[in-house]
């Protein structure tokens, strides 16, 4: 496979942030497990998100100036940074050490997923986006698989660390693998962008423009219900209803359906027999129905009211559907708002743009959902919370699903048909 090949790049990107923010992740679990309060993680988790959504508006800008190679490296130092941080939190349990390292990182994790963002939408051509990122979110998440089976394991802390920080390190090589965007070469022959320059007052024109887009602000819902559901399935079912060992098993099974999940729906939004219109509104409907069904459940197991179940117990069969559902459902809702993003467009930057703007929503979603978790909000209101934002995002991003071109390929793209390159000045 050609070096050059969007595919080969998109694969060398996933095993990218499973090196770097899969590890990180698994770490930041086992680094902090029995050491931090349930009240100072929320906190770092708000200001993690918090600081993520501001950085998000502009990262896609940063993005288109600093190139992908660079804002990765720079988005992959701070990962490795804070669990510097993490480390040194074992010894000194200073909660402040935390809060720190969340804002450096809540940079790094708006300028890494801006860039992801980029690639994954504008690297593929139109009948594979949803199949690409499927095997990008794959790679990605089986650092978080893999790393789930760590807390079942005796494991010396330090060696771990050392471990850790060698494998995040190889995950910053990687990235000399990437290549500069101008020089990959779609399968239908055309580049994904032309070399041009980088102007502040154009860019700034541009990202204001995207801001105010009207097809994103009306997906602007959804995307903030995104990642909302976070904090109530592992800060509130998954500590709440389970034994330690078995949320262990929870984690487990809820990543590795969300690579299935992935994989499955992103061909199913690649399929050719539909136009891309109806893939969208049924995908949405897909979406709908599994979110539907797993809070339903997460509604019988708050009224049920269980406690300490055990992955051995007879009755946590039903408890397994439940997590499979709900990281199947959570893979669907990424894939599809990735994907639906790449229908507006095929021009490089301006999905950079984009994928920004995506992330400052998502994120923001997130950091208010952590810190009304970390309010006296009944756990039943935060399920009927979770579900109203589904019903309002579902309901706007259907305007925009009936409404998907069947192809971006026109005069008023900046990316013309087949063969031939675009050039990148002309945005849309």
């Amino acid at each position: 496979m050609r070096c050059d090949n969007p595919l080969s790049q998109v694969m060398i990107l996933g095993l990218i942030c499973c090196f770097v923010v899969g590890v990180y992740n698994v770490y930041y679990g086992i680094g902090t497990l029995g050491k931090m309060s349930a009240s100072d993680s929320r906190r770092v988790n708000i200001a993690l998100y918090a600081t993520c959504a501001v950085c998000s508006t502009f990262a896609g800008s940063i993005n288109n100036l600093l190139g992908p190679r660079i804002s990765l490296i720079l988005a992959g130092l701070t990962y490795i940074l804070y669990v510097f941080i993490l480390w040194a939190f074992t010894r000194i349990a200073n909660a402040a050490l935390t809060i720190v390292g969340a804002v450096i990182v809540g940079f790094g994790s708006a300028l890494l997923w801006a860039t992801v963002g980029m690639i994954i939408t504008s690297y593929p051509t139109e009948n594979q986006k949803g199949r690409f990122f499927g095997i990008f979110w794959i790679l990605f998440n089986i650092g978080a698989f893999v790393g789930g089976f760590l807390p079942l394991l005796d494991f010396n802390f330090q060696v771990v660390t050392i471990s850790f920080i060698s494998l995040m390190v190889c995950g910053l090589f990687l990235i000399l693998f990437l290549i500069p965007s101008a020089q990959v070469i779609r399968e239908d022959g055309s580049r994904v962008t032309s070399k041009t320059g980088f102007r502040l007052s154009h860019e700034l024109r541009q990202l204001l423009r995207a801001i105010t887009n009207r097809k994103l602000l009306l997906l602007w819902p959804i995307f903030l219900y995104s990642n909302w559901f976070y904090s109530y399935r592992f800060g509130d079912l998954n500590v709440t209803f389970f034994t330690p060992r078995t949320r262990t098993f929870n984690n487990i099974f809820y990543w590795a359906s969300q690579m299935l999940g992935a994989f499955t729906f992103g061909q199913f939004l690649d399929n050719p027999l539909m136009c891309r219109s109806k893939r969208a509104t049924l995908g949405l409907g897909f979406i709908f129905l599994f979110f539907t069904a797993s809070w339903l459940g997460c509604l019988v197991v708050e009224i049920k009211d269980f406690m300490d179940v055990d992955v051995l117990d007879d009755q946590y069969a039903r408890f397994l559907v439940l997590f499979l559902l709900s990281g199947f459902s959570d893979a669907m809702i990424q894939t599809w708002c990735y994907w639906i993003i790449g229908t507006l467009t095929n021009n490089a930057m301006i999905l950079s743009r984009y994928s920004g703007i995506y992330k400052a929503i998502q994120s923001a979603g997130t950091a208010i959902s952590w810190y009304l978790d970390a309010t006296s909000v009944a756990p039943t209101a935060v399920v009927g919370i979770n579900w109203a934002l589904l019903y309002i995002g579902t309901i706007f991003a259907y305007m925009i699903a009936r409404k998907v071109s069947d192809t971006n390929y026109s005069f008023r793209e900046s990316i013309r048909s087949p063969p031939e390159t675009y050039n990148q000045s002309q945005e849309s």
